[in-house]
């Protein structure tokens, strides 16, 4: 049978912890202090074996107003709950705070629970119950079964146990989310495992082995043990009050509120765009912004709410806010929260979290309202593609999905498969793997791609091309560089763009040399030719092209050497000395018919052998030191073979 967990709520001193101790044998006050004062301070874990063989976890709450963030804490997670209303003193004012808070967290089953039967009369206990007839009118409790008993006496119990095996029954199993997520209630050290945390499994399983994070903190971590009930257990799901070892974590290391998911599952983030539900019951109007105390699943902090769409909300009415938080917070869309007022303490409204965000939100701003508008509707094709679209480079998985709209893995698989089939994903392949883009992003892209290397050609008229890394500065978008290689070649394969080497150009773009231009390349070309071993400098060239070709602007001269360069006429073998590209060739063919490999030379012979000064000589054999042709060993050179550099040169030569 599918796990399920059972909560308490109600009033101080109507009896939880005894009804709890009657049902199952196991007292939840275990702290020393509650025996002492005779009230639950803290949560109660206890489990109960139901006439149809059911095993199912409870959760105590306190019901002191002192303790309503405790309740709130223990909330988290349970699928059922017990409203109790003690017999001789019926509705009470925490009995009521806290049907509050169950409705704000949209719990949907439950019964009522009548204690302490055996002090009053038959005639009054008809008028208690009329009483919580009225007062869970119009909530989920309104048709909910009400069953009065004695802790004491045992009357009414079995009948109890009867209705819970007969109501557990009817709640659809669900993993209630895409993974695992554990809102840890308590935290401490069993001597020979080392550190346990506790809590209601929120959604998902877990396995032993399983890598953990502990959010907020990004401490990873791997389960080392899991236990359920007392019984040791590999795997557990949602619904279970679980145990779990953690390894190699410290005491120190987590706290109540934290929270236990795979790695990356959650987003740590200062702001939450919410609904924000005003209870009927609050006596005036709230004028926001205002601070307030926030609770979700286990955590409890401190939270501004700022409106969105107006300053002043009425009591009973919903609007959109924005919680903002003095450092991150973690949360998922979908998930259920209470604010309280800090003076006086009560609990004021909740609602649901929209949206986890890392950036403020203007307030009265049309785009945004409509934004979390959409949100609130559900997951449609436009609120996934807006929701995307906020992070247009992170690849789209069904993971992705299942974490942005907080569905389970078949949907995930159904949402992405139909992205996929209408073409609102393009696949790129990005190093050596394929990956899905969202379609309008890569199209946005590719098209300012092109838009900017028009631009560039038009005003860099000598230039083969833009370097990559400058195109991609160029675009102002924060696009990974293995993402925007793959979009590169995705246009290549288009035959849209060319790429050289790390230089990128329209496909269609072509240097075009004016004939003065065509002149003064031929010029620099026999430059170099008279030169052959012992060429001019680049400063040299410089000062030669501009003295017989004055007028022409200093930038020319660059340009077409760079063009020299790109076509494989010339080789950069230093900054100031270049080399026609077959002169270098026969130098390499030289030293291949000279030595052997392995064969040593010195620095003179090398001088000797071409007829070369220390000027050419030393910048030739750093280069071929760089390009595997020799090697330095104590100032002497080992010659290791020209062939893959002739290979390298020689298409250039054809």
């Amino acid at each position: 049978m599918q796990p399920l967990i059972i909560g308490t709520a109600g009033h101080i001193d109507h009896g939880k912890t005894l009804l709890i101790k009657a049902l199952t044998g196991i007292d939840t006050d275990r702290l020393e202090e509650e025996k002492r004062r005779g009230i639950t301070i803290d949560l109660g874990f206890a489990y109960l074996d139901l006439p149809s063989g059911q095993r199912v976890g409870i959760v105590d709450v306190p019901g002191h107003e002192r303790f309503v963030r405790t309740m709130v804490a223990g909330a988290t997670g349970i699928d059922y709950v017990l409203l109790t209303v003690a017999a001789d003193e019926g509705v009470k004012p925490q009995t009521i705070e806290h049907l509050d808070i169950l409705q704000l967290l949209q719990l949907k089953h439950g019964c009522v629970v009548i204690t302490k039967k055996d002090l009053i009369e038959e005639e009054l206990l008809a008028v208690v119950g009329e009483e919580v007839r009225q007062l869970v009118a119009a909530t989920f409790l309104e048709s909910a079964p009400i069953v009065a008993v004695s802790a004491l006496t045992g009357e009414g119990l079995e009948e109890l146990k009867t209705t819970l095996s007969r109501e557990l029954q009817q709640i659809s199993h669900e993993l209630r989310g895409p993974f695992f997520r554990l809102p840890i209630d308590r935290v401490f050290t069993v001597h020979g495992f080392g550190c346990v945390v506790t809590g209601s499994v929120m959604s998902g399983q877990a396995s032993v082995g399983d890598d953990m994070e502990i959010f907020p903190t990004g401490r990873r971590t791997k389960i080392r043990g899991l236990q359920s009930h007392n019984q040791t257990l590999e795997r557990v799901i949602a619904g279970q009050r679980t145990a779990v070892n953690l390894a190699g974590v410290k005491i120190h290391e987590v706290e109540r509120g934290y929270e236990l998911a795979p790695p990356g599952a959650l987003t740590p983030a200062p702001f939450l765009d919410v609904t924000f539900s005003y209870m009927k019951s609050n006596s005036k109007p709230l004028r926001l912004p205002i601070t307030l105390h926030f609770h979700r699943g286990t955590m409890e902090t401190t939270a501004r709410l700022v409106p969105l769409e107006r300053d002043v909300v009425e009591p009973g009415e919903q609007a959109l806010a924005q919680l903002r938080f003095a450092h991150p917070v973690v949360a998922m869309r979908g998930d259920r929260y209470i604010v309280r007022l800090p003076a006086p303490v009560r609990t004021i409204g909740g609602g649901e979290i929209l949206r986890i965000s890392q950036k403020k939100i203007s307030r009265f701003k049309t785009k945004s309202v409509d934004e979390l508008r959409a949100l609130q509707r559900g997951p449609s094709q436009e609120l996934t593609l807006a929701l995307l679209g906020k992070q247009p480079w992170t690849a789209v998985t069904p993971e992705l999905l299942q974490r942005l709209l907080t569905i389970d893995a078949s949907q995930a698989a159904c949402v992405h498969k139909q992205l996929s089939d209408i073409r609102m994903l393009t696949p790129l392949q990005v190093e050596s793997q394929i990956a899905l883009f969202l379609t309008d992003a890569v199209d946005e892209c590719a098209v300012r791609i092109l838009a900017h290397l028009r631009e560039f050609h038009e005003s860099h008229l000598l230039e083969p091309g833009i370097d990559r890394l400058a195109l991609k500065s160029a675009l102002l978008m924060d696009i990974p560089l293995p993402v925007f290689n793959a979009l590169l070649n995705k246009l290549k394969r288009e035959s849209k763009i060319r790429i050289d080497h790390t230089r990128v150009a329209l496909a269609d773009f072509s240097v075009r040399l004016t004939p003065a231009q065509q002149k003064m390349k031929q010029h620099i070309i026999n430059l170099y030719r008279r030169g052959q071993i012992a060429p001019p400098t680049i400063t040299e060239v410089r000062q030669q092209v501009r003295r017989d070709f004055p007028g022409e602007h200093g930038q020319t001269v660059d340009h077409i050497l760079m063009l020299l360069k790109d076509d494989g006429m010339l080789v950069e073998i230093s900054k100031e000395l270049w080399y026609l590209t077959d002169v270098l060739t026969s130098i390499l063919g030289q030293l291949r018919d000279q030595f052997t490999p392995q064969q040593r030379f010195s620095v003179a012979s090398f001088k000797e052998m071409f007829q070369l000064s220390r000027k050419f000589a030393i910048p030739l054999l750093e280069y071929l030191d760089a390009e595997g042709v020799t090697a330095r060993r104590n100032g002497e050179r080992i010659f290791i073979g020209s062939e893959a550099l002739l290979r390298k040169l020689v298409p250039a030569t054809r």
